[in-house]
């Protein structure tokens, strides 16, 4: 690549140089068939309602320890996952490839400003943080779930990191020159 004038904003521009190979439209299917798999599965998937497995008595838990004998495990003891989890699930998905598409879509150009390039580098790694991101609503959901209130304060301020982290590096941190321009 190599650098000229920009027009608009006196800023020096990238130019590139051959053909360009985009992948949007690569990027754009993947969404567009992460979205019909989605749908198409989440009307197809109704999971058995689970009963609660009976509570065993005290006089029947005595009798297993009496004769050293394991307790009972239910049988058919399969977790079913509830649609509204699938549906967060396929929608975190949804969310990661968003920021790739637009990402793909702005590097489609002839040339390009500084800040153009750091939006697309901005772009480009968030997917990442919206893994950790959705890895760690999932486990703080899961303690909220099952009543345990140990976790989620370190994984609520961890998940408000990753939220002021995207929000500080899109809103000013894409803004400003690169280190080694200013020095």
């Amino acid at each position: 690549m190599k650098t000229s004038q920009s027009e608009q904003d006196n800023q020096p521009a990238l130019l590139r140089k051959g053909p360009v190979f985009t992948v949007f439209p690569v990027i754009a299917a993947l969404f567009l068939i992460v979205i019909a798999v989605s749908a198409v599965f989440l009307i197809q998937y109704h999971p058995a309602p689970s009963a609660p497995a009976p509570q065993m008595t005290l006089e029947q838990k005595m009798a297993h320890l009496d004769a050293g004998t394991p307790l009972p495990q239910p049988q058919n003891a399969r977790p079913a996952i509830p649609r509204w989890m699938l549906m967060i699930i396929f929608g975190f998905v949804l969310l990661q490839i968003l920021p790739l598409l637009l990402a793909s879509y702005k590097a489609r150009a002839k040339e390009f400003t500084p800040r153009e390039l750091r939006q697309i580098e901005f772009l480009a790694e968030t997917p990442l943080f919206l893994g950790l991101l959705g890895s760690l609503l999932g486990v703080c959901m899961t303690q909220f779930i099952s009543g345990s209130l140990a976790a989620p304060l370190a994984y609520l301020t961890t998940i408000s990191g990753i939220l002021l982290y995207l929000l500080g590096r899109f809103t000013f941190l894409v803004s400003l020159p690169p280190v080694h321009e200013v020095l």
